[in-house]
């Protein structure tokens, strides 16, 4: 947030509480997505059969501890 400078703005100004109500700044969200174009990757892997998915999610969130996901990793 501090290394982009960026600005968050309730979605909701009449009720301005709880983060998924929030959005950025025009300039922060494009940012953002320069940001992301130049870090993230995509890859895609084709399950053999008889893999159960759920358990492969589980152990590569807890492996890669996304910090957007607050279910498997258990942070906040």
């Amino acid at each position: 947030m501090d290394e982009l400078d960026l600005v968050p703005l309730p979605r909701n100004l009449a009720n301005p509480d709880g983060s998924a109500n929030f959005a950025l700044e025009p300039a922060g969200d494009a940012r953002l997505s320069q940001w992301m174009d130049t870090r993230l990757t995509l890859a895609t892997w084709v399950k053999p059969d008889g893999v159960q998915l759920n358990s492969v999610e589980t152990a590569v969130l807890r492996r890669l501890r996304p910090p957007l996901n607050l279910d498997e990793v258990g942070e906040p």
